[in-house]
């Protein structure tokens, strides 16, 4: 799902990378269970377990141009959003 303010996809296990792009701001969720690590963003993540409770996933940034997400279990929801005002 993509409009000018958000994207949203899910991700199966694998290795992505996330392009700034303008995106200012990164969130991961999962509806049960999943494994991730997050480099390359303010809020470092190495192979954490996170569940649908957790909520320290909600608002993260990628640091440079580029951020890497791993997901070693289970699937996740990514949304990278931008505030409406900063769009070029």
């Amino acid at each position: 799902l993509y409009d000018r303010q958000n994207l949203v996809m899910a991700a199966g296990e694998g290795e992505y990378t996330l392009a700034k792009n303008g995106w200012q701001y990164v969130s991961v969720f999962t509806s049960d269970t999943a494994v991730i690590s997050l480099a390359g963003m303010k809020y470092p993540l190495d192979y954490r377990r996170i569940t649908k409770e957790d909520l320290y996933t909600v608002s993260n940034e990628i640091t440079g141009d580029t951020g890497k997400m791993t997901v070693h279990e289970g699937t996740v929801l990514v949304i990278m959003s931008r505030d409406i005002g900063t769009v070029k």
